[in-house]
């Protein structure tokens, strides 16, 4: 996922819109102690609610004046999942157009780290484009070979939302217990954004239990028996985090 477009002036937009939220003055409230006010658990307690409460947060709706658009480039697996963030839309591609006459897939992590599971994983995918291929070439109709793609296959697309959007989806994919590739890709964003933000950088980096710990929110981690048993806040630093990942 590349970064394809942002506002280079956005944290001082932000600041300025908490500013006039609160009514105070930029000699009162610098940009970084308003933005903390939003981003920073310590001043701002509903981040460490198990609920998303953005939305009805006076100081949390300057998030929406904040704009990302990525250039994306996953699998239909993962798209499967991306789809639920109705707060981040896409021109979603006619996968129709796109029908490669040579395997465009993505490999799953734990497929590419078995050799035996990777031979049969591409011998597979080849004998499913062969067919594909085969069938476009008899004159089959473009929708019913789509049939054959594997759920694995590339899908290419631009991407656009706001940081209230974003947060909540970088926060929840962030997770360990978070699919293996949306959360892959939710780094690659959060990364991009901490260089280009780097005050917002600076709080939007975790997963919830680290925004729980934050706030002093208990338990920690909000996802009972789900737990991942890593105590991933403890010494928290966003570029340990993929290390942390077992699975």
């Amino acid at each position: 996922s590349r970064l394809a477009s942002w506002n280079p002036d956005a944290e001082r937009v932000m600041a300025d819109a908490v500013r006039a939220v609160m009514a105070v003055p930029r000699s009162a409230l610098s940009d970084e102690e308003a933005i903390a006010k939003v981003l920073d658990g310590a001043d701002n307690e509903y981040l460490g609610h198990a609920l998303f409460l953005g939305m009805h947060s006076k100081l949390m709706q300057s998030m929406n004046h904040i704009p990302f658009t990525f250039q994306k480039v996953i699998s239909g697996a993962e798209d499967a999942q991306n789809q639920r963030h109705r707060g981040t839309p896409s021109s979603s591609p006619m996968l129709t157009a796109h029908l490669r006459r040579e395997p465009d897939v993505i490999t799953p992590w734990a497929i590419a780290e078995n050799p035996e599971a990777l031979r049969v994983y591409n011998d597979t995918i080849q004998a499913m484009w062969d067919a594909k291929n085969a069938l476009v070439d008899a004159g089959a109709s473009a929708e019913a070979v789509l049939y054959l793609l594997p759920n694995s296959h590339r899908i290419r697309f631009y991407e656009s939302g706001n940081l209230l959007g974003y947060y909540w989806k970088w926060i929840k994919r962030l997770c360990l217990d978070a699919q293996r590739e949306i959360s892959e890709t939710a780094i690659e964003e959060v990364a991009q954004v901490r260089e280009v933000h780097p005050i917002i950088g600076r709080y939007v980096d975790g997963p919830p239990c680290v925004m729980r710990s934050r706030s002093g929110a208990r338990p920690i981690c909000p996802e009972g028996e789900r737990y991942c048993g890593i105590p991933v806040w403890r010494n928290y630093r966003f570029e340990e985090l993929a290390g942390k990942r077992v699975m």
